[in-house]
C-alpha cells in the first residue's frame, strides 16, 4: 500500500486482530502440546491427582496471555463494527440508496461485536472465579467416605471444579461458528452492494472479501463436522480461522482503510461538482 494514508480505525482493528490471532496460536499450541492421549484419558476418568496438578500448576504468563488475547479480540470487533457502519453509510450514498441492504451490514457487524463482548467477558469472569476457588478454597475431604485411610483424600472438589470448568468453556463452543457465519454474511452483502451500483469502494476489494467469506463458510462447516472427528476438524477449524484472523481479514481491513481515508475528499469533490452544475443550470 506504499505511503498511502490508512484510516486509523481500520489500522488499529487490523493490528488487534493480528495480535489476537498470534496469541491464540500460542495458547492453542501449548494446550494441545500438554494434552497427550494419556492425559486426556486421565481427565475423562476424573483422576483426582491429575486434576489437582492441572489446577495448581497454572502458568501465570499463559493465564495473563489468555486475558490479553480475549480483550484484544473484543476491541478488534468493537472497532470493526464502527468501520462496517461507516462503509455501509458510504455505500448507501449517505442513506439514500438500498437502505435495507446497508442497514443489515451495520446491524450484523454490531451483532458480532456484542456477542464477542458478552461471551468473552462472561468467560473471563468464570475463569477467574474458578482459579480463585482452586487457589483459596478447600478441595479435599468434603465428605467422610468409607474405605479411605487417614492419609488419603477424596479430591472431590477438584473433580467438581473440572466439571464446572468444562461446562463454562461450553459457552465458547459455538461462538466462532456464529462469528464466522455473520462475517461471511457481511462480506457477501458488501460484495452485492459494490457489484449492484456505482460504488466508492473497490470491486477488487469486495471480491477479496468474497474469497474470505468462502473460507468463513468452510470454517463453519468444519465447526459442525468436529462432532464426527473432533481431533481432525478442530485442527482444520483452527488453521482456517488463524489464516483469516492473522492474514486475510486484517489485509481486507487495511485495504478498506486506504479507501475510507480518501473517501471524504472524493465525496466533497462530488458535492462541489454537483453544486457547480446546479449553479450553471440556474
Amino acid at each position: 500500500m506504499g505511503m498511502r494514508r490508512i484510516d486509523g480505525s481500520c489500522f488499529f482493528a487490523a493490528v488487534f486482530f493480528v495480535l489476537s490471532g498470534i496469541f491464540r496460536t500460542i495458547l492453542f499450541g501449548r494446550r494441545h502440546g500438554s494434552h497427550s492421549e494419556s492425559n486426556f484419558s486421565l481427565m475423562k476418568a476424573m483422576d483426582g491427582d491429575y486434576l489437582r496438578t492441572q489446577w495448581t500448576d497454572i502458568d501465570g504468563v499463559l493465564h495473563s496471555l489468555r486475558i490479553v488475547q480475549s480483550i484484544m479480540h473484543i476491541l478488534a470487533w468493537v472497532i470493526t463494527a464502527t468501520v462496517l457502519f461507516r462503509a455501509a453509510w458510504l455505500q448507501s450514498s449517505r442513506g439514500t440508496s438500498s437502505m435495507g441492504l446497508h442497514c443489515s451490514i451495520a446491524f450484523l457487524g454490531s451483532t458480532v461485536a456484542i456477542v464477542e463482548l458478552l461471551v468473552h467477558m462472561l468467560m473471563l469472569g468464570s475463569m477467574m472465579a474458578l482459579q480463585w476457588m482452586a487457589s483459596d478454597f478447600t478441595m479435599e475431604n468434603w465428605y467422610e467416605i468409607d474405605g479411605l485411610g487417614s492419609d488419603q483424600q477424596d479430591l472431590i472438589g477438584w473433580k467438581v471444579l473440572e466439571v464446572v470448568s468444562i461446562s463454562a468453556h461450553g459457552m465458547l463452543l459455538w461462538v466462532d461458528t456464529i462469528e464466522y457465519f455473520l462475517l461471511a454474511t457481511v462480506l457477501i452483502l458488501l460484495f452485492i452492494s459494490t457489484k449492484g451500483q456505482a460504488s466508492p469502494l473497490s470491486t477488487s476489494w469486495s471480491c477479496f472479501g468474497l474469497f474470505i467469506a468462502i473460507l468463513c463458510i468452510l470454517d463453519v462447516a468444519s465447526e459442525v463436522l468436529r462432532f464426527t472427528n473432533w481431533r481432525l476438524f478442530s485442527q482444520v477449524c483452527f488453521w482456517i480461522s488463524t489464516a483469516n484472523r492473522c492474514i486475510l481479514f486484517p489485509n481486507w481491513l487495511m485495504w478498506l482503510g486506504v479507501q475510507l481515508a480518501v473517501a471524504p475528499t472524493a465525496m466533497k469533490q462530488e458535492i462541489d461538482i454537483a453544486d457547480m452544475e446546479d449553479d450553471v443550470s440556474t
